[in-house]
């Protein structure tokens, strides 16, 4: 697995793994989380993670007055190789390297497996609003 920074002509594979990740939870009424993934490589920090040149995973994390990841899709596929491990590591780090000491993300109560998979990563709760469940994680 190589994880490295996306580029502009890794919008559309990217979104290909964001629908795919996203698809067991369109009944949830989810926001169109696929949208905009050309700009978001060029405005936020976007890593991709490939294996044998295929994209099969992304991130995108604000690093803008705090620390947030705003969207994290592993194509269902290759699930349990740790992509989502790695790829949470890498915005770990460039958000401690960037001077912050705490990230934070959002999710939705109905993912509940995703919940278990960040708090198996030390994340922890710090609220609930309607749908959404806020998780944040120290960077030490």
């Amino acid at each position: 697995m190589k994880i490295r920074r996306a580029s502009d002509a890794d919008a559309e594979a990217l979104t290909h793994v964001i629908l795919a990740a996203y698809a067991p939870f369109r009944d949830l009424g989810l926001p169109p989380v696929e949208k905009g993934m050309a700009e978001d490589i060029i405005r936020h920090y976007v890593w991709v993670a490939e294996i044998q040149s295929i994209i099969r995973g992304g991130i995108v994390v604000r690093l803008d007055g705090q620390a947030h990841i705003a969207n994290l899709a592993v194509d269902p596929a290759v699930s349990g190789l740790g992509i989502g491990r790695a790829l949470i590591d890498t915005a770990c780090g460039a958000a401690k390297a960037d001077g912050f000491d705490e990230i934070e993300l959002a999710t939705h109560r109905g993912m509940t497996g995703t919940q278990v998979f960040y708090r198996k990563l030390g994340w922890e709760l710090t609220g609930r609003e309607g749908d959404r469940v806020y998780l944040s994680r120290k960077l030490i």
